[in-house]
């Protein structure tokens, strides 16, 4: 997975909350352990005293999709425990949830691994360790460790030109391009066990049978920073990939195009002249894998095999085979001697200055970089970090980007520019004997069980009482010519700014690349004051105005289209709703449940909801710190509530069914959440001044009127607060106290469940009518109003 930086807000609105599970199915609400990750044990490097489930189910990884992930969040807490260094974040829920279901197929154990096909979304995509720009976004440290060979990677190239050189095909608009000889390890997370799961996934991969589907000779994976030195130790190195960036001019042009389009290895099409050949003796002929021609056909043929007799005139796709000129040491040689070198510009740095530098003709890198900047002018003067090319500058250099994993075709790099860190690991799919091709399996002290039911995972999460039958469109979907086209999400402040400083550089005749400008706005936007921001603030927040009345007319267009074209239905999915309004948690403060405690732990009592995802029900959590008191009047002598430092790696995740929303109010709001005050409305004793005491009594005195009826609520919040809401009142520490000193507790508390909005019993409103007397008399007497 890419780094995540610092916490930011999540959006607040139905819209955004759609737009988490755009690239999957909406799923049902995950089922929440009930036991502590905390207390499973490390397992033993044999998995003895452990239990081995081979899946190859979708539905049974989706519902263990919450162990999972409190799996990988224990895995990084006890690499703390051990290491000061920092951690890389665990898996994210959304990537889990989006690779399960999207990858397909999709086989592993439990424990757990999933392995697939590897398939990406970019047509551009292509292998290319020797590309400069493949490994252009790696850090300073990492640069060092490439160079000096502490990590391991494909320095010769080789392996990267065997991976380009499989065959391939599919529609990245739709199923993604698919490498049948190529499997990813798509997840992977154990406590202890993980050296054993991978060695036996690879085992069995090496042993599988081949299909017109797969046939695989390479394993791939996605490497995290903690992560890769255990990948090395499994036998894997690190691959460099790239994609073409997409010129600014031609952005919009691809957006228009007809979403559908088929990418592929080189092929060409021979016709069977007579009847009884089979593709084995083609395969011969030509010199290919029986197998390449067998899943380049299936799409025409899918009952193919080697020893199928074909009839007269049929179509069979042979892949083209690359011709070596030369022995591969002369090739590699040869590639490494002519690789492209690169510098980055110092500020305000000019050509004239980097040619003289490096001793190359002016004219010569001028002409070399203008590919990548426009009008790129000996005196032109360089923002710092502009890659120029100063080596093979008769060759031109296309504008290429290091490779995002599990991205889409609209995807834009600057939205992530964190490329990933992929490894390969080539197979020995040589035949051996059954005990050989065995080994790991038979090394372990436990069998293999392939008999699994979910059904026995005891859970805590209460289900929805009903499921509904609603409709998602899926991104496998072709569009329809006459269906409207969905508005482009608004952009956010960054990228305002970013748009911004490529019109004022372009006005000052300074030139830069479109991929160096994202990198070099990014680092100037990190350090700009909140007040210089807020322009661009302001701009967005228009935007996502002007994008939601375009959302309006679209939604109208799409209401039409329907009528029009009534057959042109999308694909039903089940979803699980339920019955009342929407309960939307994102920004929210909450604490957890008596059952999320013991699941969760008890070192803090406040946590601010940072990502919720609605269907899958399930909060991403960070806890908060008492950091002072407000003195502002407001507030003043009030309890100052913060975010806890991601860095102490503190964050939970946990069914939000553990979760009950906390009456608070943000005192300072910021676009980075880790720097947002709260004023939380708890059950603890505080001290209250004479301006508090006073606004307290002004506020009652605007709600109760002079002769107050039995159901009149004296609180002004409670006239306007959502029942879904944790309510307040104001209680005297005792009838008779003098002091300024009064306790504010919570009235009722709304668990977060999926029956939260049920209609409420008789015998419930009748204890609710007991309760508002007994709460209005202990007011009346702590602010001296009579009886009646």
């Amino acid at each position: 997975m890419p780094k995540e930086t610092k916490k930011k807000k999540k959006p607040n609105n139905d819209q955004d909350l759609t737009g988490l599970v755009a690239q999957r199915f909406a799923g049902k609400p995950l089922r929440q352990p009930n036991y502590s990750m905390r207390d499973v044990p490390k397992a033993n490097p044999d998995l003895s005293h452990s239990s081995l489930y081979e899946i190859s189910s979708r539905d049974h990884f989706n519902d263990s999709m919450a162990e999972f992930v409190l799996l990988c969040n224990e895995v990084m807490r006890r690499k703390r425990l051990v290491s000061k260094e920092n951690t890389a974040k665990p898996l994210s829920l959304e990537y889990m949830a989006d690779r399960l279901d999207v990858d397909d197929p999709l086989r592993g154990f439990m424990g757990f691994i999933t392995v697939t096909t590897f398939t990406n979304w970019q047509e551009s995509f292509r292998w290319d360790s020797l590309h400069p720009s493949a490994f252009a976004y790696d850090e300073e440290d990492l640069q060092q460790e490439m160079i000096s060979n502490t990590r391991k990677w494909d320095r010769d190239g080789s392996l990267s030109k065997e991976l380009q050189s499989q065959v391939r095909c599919g529609d990245p608009w739709n199923e993604g391009i698919v490498y049948p000889k190529i499997a990813e390890i798509s997840l992977l997370g154990g406590l202890g066990c993980g050296k054993a799961l991978l060695s036996l996934a690879i085992e069995r991969l090496e042993n599988m049978t081949p299909t017109s589907e797969y046939n695989y000779d390479y394993v791939a994976l996605q490497a995290t920073d903690n992560s890769i030195p255990f990948y090395e130790s499994m036998g894997f190195v690190r691959v460099g990939a790239v994609t073409d960036a997409i010129p600014e001019n031609k952005e919009e042009e691809k957006q228009e195009k007809e979403k559908t389009q088929i990418v592929s290895s080189p092929f060409f099409i021979v016709h069977v002249p007579k009847h009884g050949e089979t593709p084995l003796q083609y395969a011969k002929k030509y010199n290919v894998n029986v197998w390449d021609i067998i899943y380049l056909s299936h799409f025409l043929y899918p009952d193919m095999t080697p020893r199928s007799p074909l009839m007269k005139g049929t179509q069979l796709y042979i892949p083209k085979v690359e011709k070596k000129e030369g022995t591969d040491a002369e090739i590699n040689a040869s590639a490494n001697a002519t690789q492209t070198q690169w510098h980055d510009a110092l500020d305000n740095e000019t050509p004239r200055e980097i040619a003289k530098k490096f001793n190359v003709l002016l004219n010569d890198l001028l002409t070399a970089n203008r590919t990548r900047i426009a009008d790129l002018k000996a005196n032109s003067k360089l923002i710092e970090g502009t890659r120029i090319q100063v080596s093979n500058l008769d060759e031109v250099e296309e504008d290429v980007l290091p490779y995002i994993h599990w991205t889409f075709p609209d995807t834009k790099f600057e939205d992530n520019p964190d490329p990933s860190y992929m490894m390969v690991r080539k197979l020995n799919r040589k035949r051996k004997p059954y005990d050989e091709a065995h080994k790991v399996e038979n090394s372990l002290a436990v069998k293999v069980n392939t008999e699994y039911n979910p059904d026995d995972i005891p859970t805590s999460v209460v289900k929805p009482k009903e499921e509904v039958t609603t409709t998602k469109k899926t991104k496998k979907r072709k569009r329809h010519p006459e269906q409207p086209l969905q508005p482009k999400r608004p952009k956010t402040a960054f990228f305002v700014f970013m748009e911004n400083e490529r019109e004022r550089l372009k006005k000052k005749n300074v030139k830069i690349a479109q991929t160096d400008l994202a990198r070099v706005t990014a680092e100037h936007w990190k350090s700009m004051p909140e007040e210089i921001k807020q322009p661009f603030v302001d701009t967005s927040i228009q935007l996502k105005l002007n994008y939601e009345n375009a959302m309006k007319v679209y939604n109208q267009q799409m209401v039409e289209f329907k009528q029009k074209y009534p057959d042109w239905t999308e694909e039903e999915v089940v979803v699980t709703k339920t019955k009342g309004n929407f309960l939307n948690l994102f920004n929210k403060v909450v604490k957890l449940t008596k059952e999320g405690k013991r699941l969760a732990g008890d070192e803090y009592e406040y946590y601010y909801v940072l990502t919720y995802i609605p269907d899958l029900f399930w909060c991403h959590l960070a806890p908060m710190r008492k950091a002072g008191v407000f003195t502002n009047k407001k507030y003043s002598g009030r309890t100052k509530w913060m975010l806890v430092d991601e860095s102490e790696g503190k964050e939970i995740d946990i069914t939000a069914s553990a979760c009950t929303v906390v009456k608070s109010t943000c005192t300072k709001k910021c676009d980075d959440a880790d720097k947002e005050e709260w004023n939380i409305v708890d059950d603890t004793k505080v001290p209250v001044t004479t301006e508090m005491k006073q606004a307290i009594v002004m506020d009652a005195q605007k709600t109760v009127p002079k002769s107050p009826s039995p159901q009149t609520v004296v609180d002004a919040s409670l006239a306007t607060t959502n029942e879904n809401a944790a309510v307040t009142e104001t209680v005297p520490v005792s009838a008779n106290s003098s002091d300024d000193e009064i306790m504010i507790v919570e009235r009722s508390e709304k668990i977060i469940t999926p029956q939260t909005l049920e209609e409420k019993s008789p015998q419930d409103r009748e204890m609710e009518k007991k309760n508002s007397k007994s709460m209005q008399r202990t007011l009346k007497s702590f602010f001296g109003m009579s009886k009646n």
